[in-house]
């Protein structure tokens, strides 16, 4: 998406040495966060690393690396929000009973009784803590570009990384050399664009229209949605904002494989305008981003499901033509700690509480 593409991180780019680890303001300074800082993935289980209050304890297989292990995560775009968020939270290893705070600022609370990051390590087989702001290990993240997070894959710099939008004509892999064979997607959400229409149309029974409705609509060619089956009138179709650069937007990108070129009734660059033209009128059809899905759903907008193949698609089907699922990377078979710092992500209570403020969750029960 254009707001968030992971290219226009590069301005941003840094060497993997001094990053911040990130989370929110509030959740950083209750985790006491650590700097993405060791420059090289420590593999040794045989002293502590003189951080106050981590664990040196093995785990329980006996397989896996130190407990107390630093775990590095370098991304960008929107998949960055929730890996920080889940950095921050995991860092703090709060109670799900007692620190209320942190739960009402996530809007989300778990399910379980042990600490945050005590529950999901334990299910990694690695000790708990027990203690708030203490995990078995600590999370640090950083943001870089994508050939630099893919170097620092590849090297072992890093212990996991986003490759970037599945939009781009480049595969991820392609970032990481030499490694590629080696690499392992973990999906974390979706993200894209999702069609939305006016309330209205939905209840006139315009809820899918197959690929080439889409296209035929977004050209000028459809006057009418009765054509569709809707209400005599003319379609208002709305997209997001221009885009210059090399790459174009999952939407831009449907649209033109079809020789279509939109002719539109109106363009912004901000979610919210979006999602209040397809509120305020009766005959809209638009693209909001994924991060806009929420706002669309509180306000009584509904997404569009769209016809591929004659198979009816929504928003979480892996055929739906403008979302894919985004991933972190890692390389050869996860450790102990990477599994549960991934388990935390693709949870019911991350997916809630982190990934969906910027992204889809990975499927339809996460809520909203």
């Amino acid at each position: 998406m254009p707001s968030s593409d992971a290219n226009s991180s590069s301005d941003r780019a840094r060497t993997p040495r001094g990053l911040v680890a990130a989370g929110t303001s509030f959740l950083g300074a209750l985790a006491g966060c650590s700097s993405l800082g060791s420059g090289s993935r420590t593999n040794s289980s045989s002293e502590a690393d003189g951080r106050p209050g981590t664990a040196t304890t093995p785990s329980a297989t006996g397989n896996d690396q130190s407990s107390a292990e630093l775990l590095t995560v370098q991304t960008s775009g929107t998949l960055a929000d929730a890996v920080q968020r889940g950095a921050g939270l995991w860092n703090a290893n709060p109670e799900p009973t007692s620190d209320r705070l942190v739960w009402a600022q996530l809007g989300a609370q778990p399910s379980f009784d042990d600490r945050l990051a005590d529950h999901f390590a334990a299910a990694a087989e690695l000790s708990r803590s027990g203690e708030r702001a203490d995990p078995p290990f600590r999370v640090a993240t950083g943001l870089a570009a994508l050939e630099e997070s893919g170097g620092a894959l590849a090297d072992g710099t890093v212990d996991a990384a986003g490759l970037g939008s599945p939009w781009y004509d480049a595969e991820p892999t392609e970032y990481v050399g030499g490694r590629a064979d080696a690499v392992v997607r973990h999906p974390v959400g979706r993200d894209g664009w999702v069609f939305v229409v006016s309330p209205a149309l939905a209840e006139a029974g315009i809820e899918s229209l197959s690929v080439d409705q889409l296209r035929r609509v977004f050209a000028g060619d459809v006057t009418s949605w009765r054509a569709f089956g809707g209400p005599d009138a003319e379609p208002f179709v709305f997209l997001g904002p221009d885009v210059s650069g090399d790459w174009d937007p999952a939407y831009e990108a449907f649209l033109l494989a079809g020789d279509t070129v939109p002719e539109l009734d109106y363009r912004a660059g901000q979610a919210s305008q979006l999602v209040t033209v397809a509120a305020e009128r009766d005959d809209a059809l638009g693209v909001v981003p994924a991060s806009g899905v929420g706002l669309a759903r509180a306000r009584g907008v509904p997404t569009l499901d769209v016809v591929v193949d004659g198979e009816r698609a929504d928003i979480y089907d892996a055929d739906y033509p403008t979302v894919d699922d985004v991933h972190l990377y890692t390389v050869g078979e996860t450790d102990a700690r990477e599994r549960a710092f991934l388990d935390l992500l693709s949870s019911p209570f991350g997916q809630r509480a982190l990934v969906r403020r910027d992204l889809l969750p990975l499927d339809s029960s996460a809520g909203w």
